[in-house]
């Protein structure tokens, strides 16, 4: 969270400018975020000495309630990706644009989607609370990752009642044009 945050700030981003590849900024934020995310996940130490809570969920009711939880939780993450644009997300599409001397792909999108993004960039993040927090086993340094992730989210979207209706009115638009 810390990298992603420092990446977003206006020093980071004059350092582009200054070196005239500002094309490659989310590339460059991409790979840097994979990299943070590759050390956590290998440097990661468990601690199971004192779970908060510990639940027997290896068959039964419980079993699914967990196993579903996580299904819909992994479904939100995957199709909210896809709805995302993932080749601008990682930086392919701002590239591409640049190559066929294009305007940058986020100014073609609504006004309305613009500010969204700017207040709420990844909403997948809600799949991600869902699989940290609804789990038979909380550990230490799950709760500690659970907790920065949750103060993370909540300090930095900044969403609006135009942002919710922006969402309701393409839901609904979505919604008829499927029918």
């Amino acid at each position: 969270m810390g990298q992603h945050s420092l990446m977003k700030k206006q020093f980071v981003k004059d350092l582009f400018i200054k070196w005239n590849c500002t094309v490659i900024e989310r590339t460059i934020y991409t790979i840097a975020t994979s990299v943070a995310l590759l050390l956590l996940i290998d440097n990661w130490k468990f601690i199971y000495l004192y779970p908060l809570w510990s639940i027997n969920a290896t068959d039964g009711v419980l079993w699914w309630v967990f196993s579903f939880t996580h299904l819909i939780a992994w479904s939100f993450i995957y199709g909210g990706a896809i709805l995302m644009d993932i080749p601008e997300l990682i930086g392919i599409k701002q590239v591409y644009y640049n190559v066929m001397d294009w305007m940058d792909p986020l100014s073609y999108k609504s006004k309305s989607l613009q500010k969204l993004y700017r207040n709420m960039r990844h909403p997948s993040f809600i799949g991600f609370l869902l699989i940290f927090w609804i789990c038979p086993l909380m550990t230490l340094d799950r709760v500690l990752l659970s907790s920065l992730l949750s103060i993370y989210m909540y300090s930095s979207w900044k969403t609006s009642p135009s942002d919710y209706e922006y969402q309701q009115d393409q839901f609904i638009r979505k919604k008829y044009s499927l029918q």
